[in-house]
């Protein structure tokens, strides 16, 4: 395919957004939901939506580019035809009426949040996607289910590829589809970043934090530094948070009254932040109960219909993941022994006390990562002596730590998006939550919002094991803290003081944007990062380059094969995807990936997909034999390099 007809086709991809875009449009245009909250409905429907659109094409295994052009289109059609048919006007004069109260201190600070937004969305679309995830399963899914056309689960040699919750996914299959390519992949991390900017501004508006405050949230939130990393990859933890804070949102909008629109809502955000990742269970458990208390403290009207359509509207959206799980595992949520699934617990063994606290300690710790070895050695000494003098638990201790993550140790400081820590925004949560305990009057919402936050990192803690990586898991409530810190931070009156605490965050930030590990932004050398981005998908391991060139050889060697039914046989955590980007663009469609030799828990689904007559395996061991055997057929070897191997009938 020439480069002129692939971007004509890219251009497609803009579909679902000018979907999205008319949805939260026509909800404004209504006139009964201001922008914020015409922004939230509006995406919340517009998840639904493809929630829907993907698990029924699955159905008629009809997942292809023609389907989901129809879709997309004929949604785009009716949604112009209501828009113009609709009597109402759209105005703008709120908006026009809020930047008039606005001083030029308060239009800097959104200034600086634009740019910064802005910057993070030209890294999400110069580099592909190239988290050490991404790579793995969350972009190899993607391709399973396009090349299978539907979301079954498939044999897989690492079972991420089909239990972890997929909505994410979803958002990034229909660009990948209409696109013909990745180009739009980051794009939704980019827009869920805005979307929980805007949103969690929302929530601190409910709070009755002052509009400055308000500001002072919005741009804590975008200075969260694993916000600026994780906004421009497929990461999930961005999306989790938009639509926690939605369900948090339009939760706190029915604690007095019943309405409609905001049961659906919250009902349908609290089904997409599950759909999204599993540990919105413990994030979103604790304002549940908060809204069902309110419910029947207030009396409020038709309060079990609410209750009833959020339930059942959270079960329909997770109905797909859950059936395919418990045909695999025997439950929904595909929770499995590690001698079932071959890889290690997430969850904990043991949920004493000390086991509890245990974790707690240790997630705020990891939240306290500096470039200086001694004292890191420092707070590692601490958090061991608490464990051994307090909690009489090893630090390390296997039923509560993941068993990939080494001996516990505060390591250096590491800009990258899957351990990065928030430090300056924990000290200020930690500083500005005991200020809140002492300093009267407070605000009991405010109290009680916290105290729901804290509740969710205690479920957090209680539930999933420890590893270096929680600090990505975080991410939802570091943004549900924002409108703490904004407050706190509008409470001070010396405009210096308030100076002092803003931009040096907002400097902060770039650090994380131009120094990223991976997606490093470079006004220089944008041209060069787009014309080499093959060699970009490798940035999340250290040694880049030479993986890059062992997979190139590896890919030329099967396309001097002219084999395009490929069988893989990769261990676990194999980057999946460049193989098939590498090997696509001279097969294109035609080209057949599937893994074989499964030995885990997914080999019982090899009688769903029937055997195909594979032309060559291609095998990454340390000690490859001469012949191999694939479904009774001989192999033997062709070609072999740097633990690459290529086998042949």
């Amino acid at each position: 395919m020439n480069d002129t007809l692939q971007n004509n086709i890219a251009i497609l991809a803009i579909l679902p957004y000018l979907v999205l875009i008319l949805l939260v449009l026509y909800i404004k245009k209504r006139q009964w939901a201001g922008w914020r909250e015409s922004l939230l409905l509006g995406t919340t429907l517009w998840g639904v939506v493809i929630t829907a659109l993907t698990e029924i094409l699955s159905l008629f295994n009809a997942i292809t580019f023609l389907s989901f052009l129809i879709s997309w289109s004929a949604l785009l059609v009716i949604l112009i035809a209501v828009f113009i048919l609709s009597e109402n006007k759209l105005s703008f004069l709120d908006i026009k009426a809020f930047l008039k109260t606005l001083n030029e201190f308060e239009l800097a600070m959104i200034v600086g949040v634009v740019v910064l937004i802005i910057a993070v969305g030209i890294t999400a679309f110069i580099y592909p996607p190239n988290t050490g995830d991404s790579v793995t399963y969350h972009m190899s899914r993607v391709i399973h289910w396009i090349q299978n056309r539907n979301l079954r689960f498939f044999p897989t040699s690492f079972l991420n590829e089909n239990d972890r919750n997929p909505w994410t996914e979803f958002a990034i299959l229909q660009f990948q589809i209409l696109g013909k390519g990745d180009l739009f992949a980051n794009s939704v991390n980019w827009v869920f970043m805005i979307g929980s900017i805007i949103g969690v501004t929302l929530i601190a508006k409910k709070l009755n934090v002052s509009t400055r405050g308000q500001i002072y949230t919005a741009l804590f939130c975008a200075t969260i530094p694993m916000v600026v990393l994780q906004g421009s990859s497929t990461q999930t933890n961005l999306p989790q948070s938009f639509w926690l804070i939605c369900f948090i949102y339009f939760a706190m909008q029915l604690s007095d009254k019943f309405n409609y629109s905001y049961t659906l809502g919250a009902g349908a955000a609290l089904g997409l932040s599950i759909l999204t990742r599993v540990t919105s269970y413990l994030f979103a458990f604790p304002f549940l109960l908060w809204m069902v208390f309110l419910l029947f403290k207030h009396k409020v009207s038709k309060k079990w219909l609410t209750m009833i359509l959020i339930a059942l509207l959270t079960l329909a959206i997770n109905s797909g993941h859950y059936v395919r799980n418990f045909g695999l595992y025997g439950n929904p949520i595909g929770i499995a022994t590690e001698q079932v699934t071959g890889l290690p617990l997430l969850t904990n063994e043991v949920f004493s006390p000390s086991a509890i606290t245990s974790n707690v300690v240790r997630n705020i710790a990891i939240q306290f990562r500096t470039p200086f070895p001694k004292l890191n050695f420092v707070l590692t000494r601490i958090v061991v002596g608490i464990h051994d003098r307090i909690l009489n638990i090893h630090v390390s201790d296997p039923r509560t730590t993941f068993a990939w993550t080494q001996n516990f140790i505060i390591g250096l400081f590491d800009v990258h998006e899957d351990g990065t820590a928030n430090i300056w925004h924990m000290i200020l949560i930690i500083a500005f939550s005991l200020l809140y305990l002492i300093k009267k009057p407070r605000p009991k919402d405010m109290g009680l919002y916290i105290l729901l936050l804290f509740i969710g990192f205690l479920m957090f803690c209680s539930v999933i094991k420890w590893n270096v990586w929680n600090s990505r898991l975080h991410i939802p409530l570091f943004i549900l803290f924002s409108p703490l810190l904004g407050y706190s931070l509008s409470k001070i009156s010396s405009r210096l003081v308030a100076l002092g605490v803003a931009i040096p965050f907002l400097m902060a930030s770039l650090i994380f944007l131009f120094q990223s590990n991976t997606r490093p932004l470079d006004l220089t050398k944008m041209a060069e990062i787009v014309q080499e981005r093959d060699r970009q998908y490798f940035n999340s391991r250290y040694n880049a380059d030479e993986i890059d060139d062992y997979y190139i050889n590896a890919t030329q060697a099967l396309i001097s094969t002219q084999c395009n039914v490929i069988g893989m046989n990769i261990p676990v955590n194999t980057l999946e995807y460049p193989l098939y980007i590498f090997l696509e663009k001279y097969f294109g469609d035609e080209l057949v990936l599937e893994h074989i030799n499964v030995s885990n828990l997914s080999s019982r689904l090899t009688e769903r997909f029937p055997p195909n007559d594979y032309c060559a395996i291609l095998q990454i061991s340390t000690t490859p034999p001469k012949l191999i055997t694939v479904q009774g057929k001989p192999y033997s070897l062709y070609w072999k390099e740097n633990g690459f191997q290529i086998y042949r009938p």
